[in-house]
């Protein structure tokens, strides 16, 4: 009886000890699963969630594998060795497509800056305007030393406010122009064409 409990006593011994030394090793085992998150990946949804277990999350091996057109080589030894189809670098994929997004979003950020610039642009053009209007509906005949009167709008400054507004307008288009222009890029970009 004596080698009974002996017996009993060093299998659950060995039970725990294994347990604890599993624990160390891999985190994971035995760790409660705090929630699972849907995985997309270049806009195709894999079939299975990803396990979040202490803020990682843990991939789904094959429904990933198959999602980047890999495929799964060998399962051996506790390894998972996957390819992907061609040879293709998947890490240099992935940080060549994050780059190009940057630049995508750093260019769709310049694109609305130069928009707003030339807005602002065009709304001061318009206010000299409004001040050389309102300097010509106020203009009165201007009197000449030693001779008549002159209407206001045959003298040379009525003729120099209209060529100011003329430029103004002139200025306003070409701004109106580049902003057209800029919006068509700004739309593109966007949507991502």
């Amino acid at each position: 009886m004596k080698k009974f409990v002996a017996g009993v006593l060093c299998g659950a011994l060995l039970m725990v000890g294994a347990s604890v030394s599993a624990s160390k090793i891999n985190p994971v085992i035995g760790q409660k699963v705090d929630g699972v998150m849907r995985v997309i990946i270049d806009g195709k949804t894999v079939e299975k969630d990803a396990a979040i277990i202490n803020g990682v999350s843990y991939l789904p091996v094959r429904d990933t594998t198959n999602a980047i057109n890999g495929e799964i080589v060998s399962v051996e030894n506790k390894v998972i060795e996957i390819s992907t189809k061609g040879g293709a670098n998947v890490t240099e994929d992935l940080a060549e497509k994050a780059k190009l997004e940057d630049e995508k979003y750093a260019r769709i950020a310049a694109v609305e800056n130069q928009i707003s610039k030339l807005k602002s642009d065009v709304l001061k053009a318009q206010e000299r305007i409004n001040i050389t209007q309102d300097q010509i509906a106020n203009g009165q005949d201007l009197l000449i030393a030693g001779g008549d009167p002159i209407p206001f709008k045959e003298s040379d400054v009525y003729q120099r406010f209209q060529a100011d507004i003329a430029k103004e307008q002139a200025e306003i288009d070409r701004l109106q122009g580049e902003i057209a222009e800029l919006e068509t890029e700004l739309e593109v970009l966007v949507k991502g064409e």
